[in-house]
């Protein structure tokens, strides 16, 4: 079995995934063979699929495996690459990012743990604008960190793969790994968190998923949706008000209207509940000053 398996989905990335290969080099040579990386290629139209066949030929240290499928989405992808793995632990990183770290060193240091969270750059033009903490999770805050927030982009946290009860849902093409974490909770079971080692570089850019606040908002919708049928009498009163304030961010993301409600709902996360409330201005202040602005 291998240490570790690193999936890497990829749709149409030949601009970027050259440099998510370079940046694999941060793992030691030495630790080289505890590696596989799986490439999951999602019915790419570009030169995606040639520039991995290219580097699994010449990778000569790297544990390889390469899947070639249609197009399904990252989530697809991902479970794809899950499904395959031989890694005792798994570390995600997409086909923009860089990985800026040796997991090998980590995992060997603390082979007892569950799960290790680490700091993300995000990048845009290739300029540092923001750099994300870990945030420690136990049985105790799990889930009124995970109805407030999702504290983790997937490549900062390295988890052992036996922890996991669910796979990604396979219809979500955003907030997924917000959705994942959260069905997942023995992956935080035993977890240390190390903010001064950054785990990756995560590039922003125009192309990025994420920047369709609509659809954002939608799933945003859908995410409380399912944590409230999975979850249900489990949830405290707080942990349910963070879930009506995130289904009322979904609704203001699609330019819709909520419940003046929302500003009630006590008690709840406070950097969730002062969101919140920007983006209800934000939105008044935008129908006011729209083009259809009357």
């Amino acid at each position: 079995m291998s240490l570790l398996s690193i999936i890497i989905p990829i749709y149409n990335a030949e601009k970027t995934i050259q440099r998510t290969l370079d940046s694999l080099n941060h793992i030691k040579k030495k630790h080289q063979p505890d590696v596989e990386v799986v490439f999951v290629n999602d019915g790419s139209t570009d030169a995606s699929r040639e520039i991995i066949e290219k580097y699994v030929k010449e990778n000569t240290l790297l544990k390889t495996i390469l899947l070639n499928q249609e197009n399904r989405g990252t989530s697809f992808a991902r479970n794809s690459g899950l499904k395959v793995s031989n890694g005792e632990w798994i570390f995600f990183l997409d086909a923009d990012d860089e990985l800026n770290f040796d997991p090998i060193a980590w995992t060997q240091k603390f082979p007892e743990n569950t799960a290790m969270g680490f700091s993300g750059e995000f990048y845009k033009n290739f300029k540092r604008r923001v750099k994300i903490r870990p945030l420690l999770i136990t049985e105790k805050n799990f889930l009124d960190v995970y109805t407030s927030r999702n504290p983790f982009p997937t490549p900062c946290l390295l988890f052992k793969k036996n922890r996991l009860d669910s796979l990604f849902e396979p219809s979500f093409t955003l907030v997924e790994d917000w959705l994942f974490w959260t069905m997942n909770p023995e992956i935080f079971e035993k977890m240390m968190v190390f903010p001064k080692t950054v785990s990756a570089k995560i590039n922003i850019h125009g192309e990025n998923k994420s920047s369709n606040q609509i659809k954002h908002g939608e799933f945003r919708e859908k995410v409380v949706g399912k944590v409230l049928e999975s979850y249900g009498k489990k949830l405290t009163q707080k942990q349910r008000n963070n879930l009506m304030i995130q289904r009322g961010i979904g609704k203001l993301m699609q330019r819709k209207t909520t419940s003046l409600s929302m500003f009630v709902k006590i008690p709840c996360g406070f950097r969730l509940y002062i969101k919140f409330i920007l983006y209800f201005f934000f939105q008044r202040i935008n129908e006011k000053v729209g083009p259809y602005a009357k």
